[in-house]
């Protein structure tokens, strides 16, 4: 996130998206078995805090597009 060319705010709403979605994925899956569920525990602690910020990131582009 360092190297993206954008606003100082849109890469902070980016990391504080990225923060609360990876609280929120561990609080979800720290009831998990591990063992049982370690391939879907890491997908899960993987992809949905990027996918996450990618789809904030799309959203603030199109807001800024629109305005």
């Amino acid at each position: 996130m360092l190297f993206i060319k954008t606003e100082t705010t849109t890469k902070g709403v980016l990391f504080v998206t990225y923060i609360i979605s990876v609280i929120i994925v561990f609080a979800l899956v720290s009831n998990m078995p591990f063992r049982e569920n370690q391939q879907l525990i890491t997908a899960l602690v993987i992809f949905v805090p990027i996918g996450l910020v990618i789809a904030m990131y799309m959203l603030i582009k199109r807001v800024k597009a629109n305005n």
